[in-house]
């Protein structure tokens, strides 16, 4: 289940241009690898009313962190869009957005599942309790009997402390704390 988000793409702007008080620029989709954005950028840069078009700078992004772009430039952009191919893209997109950082690996072994935030609290609750349930090692007899003594709110809560849940878009999006 993932949320639909906008393509990723970045507005790059040629710094010349800018300085002379104009707006020249290109909306360059992400899902490209770095030469081909390197190309679209020059590209830009050529059909560039200034003269002097040289440099360029990220002026805007859609549908990816803009503080992630910012630390991380088209070589961490690129690494982000080739694990969106493997992985769930919109996941990816909260964990960046949460953690302000991407690490393929960190993600891998923390990343749960994603749950409609139109459910609200209930599906966690239920994902919170059977987990419990599964870790406890009870088998459903004993679940049986003992379901009715148990606080599920208070498991809730448990989990929440002991994960991350993060709200993107219309999900919700558990990552296990590592």
């Amino acid at each position: 289940m993932t949320a639909t988000t906008t393509k990723p793409r970045i507005y790059v702007a040629c710094l010349s241009s800018y300085n002379e008080g104009r707006l020249h620029g290109k909306w360059i989709d992400c899902s490209s690898d770095v030469d081909e954005m390197h190309r679209d950028i020059q590209a830009m840069l050529a059909d560039s009313p200034s003269s002097f078009a040289e440099e360029w700078d990220i002026h805007d992004v859609d549908g990816i962190s803009s503080h992630f772009v910012l630390d991380n430039g088209l070589d961490g952009i690129a690494e982000v869009m080739q694990a969106s191919a493997d992985h769930d893209a919109d996941a990816i997109a909260a964990y960046i957005d949460f953690f302000s950082d991407w690490d393929l690996e960190h993600f891998e072994k923390s990343y749960c599942f994603c749950v409609e935030y139109a459910w609200d609290k209930l599906a966690l609750k239920s994902y919170a309790v059977e987990e419990f349930w599964e870790l406890s090692g009870f088998n459903s007899t004993v679940q049986d009997e003992l379901g009715s003594y148990i606080d599920e709110d208070k498991i809730l809560r448990e989990f929440e402390n002991e994960n991350t849940v993060v709200r993107w878009g219309e999900f919700y999006y558990v990552f296990r704390s590592c």
